[in-house]
């Protein structure tokens, strides 16, 4: 995305790119900074922070604490 513009209804895949992946394409292409920060998602609470750059090697015990 050349444009650094963004707004709330702005789809995740256009900020992070194709390493934004989730379970279903649809959800992928459609997510919305809105519905990641409104919890639309079914996207784990734990899994936001991994989002927000924590390393992947965390362990949800980690992750929780």
């Amino acid at each position: 995305m050349n444009d650094r513009r963004f707004n709330w209804t702005t789809p995740v895949r256009h900020l992070l790119g194709p390493s934004f992946a989730l379970y279903d394409d649809q959800l992928t292409t459609q997510t919305t900074l809105e519905d990641i920060l409104s919890h639309r998602t079914g996207i784990p609470d734990y899994f936001l922070l991994l989002l927000a750059g924590y390393p992947y090697h965390v362990t949800r015990e980690q992750l929780i604490q």
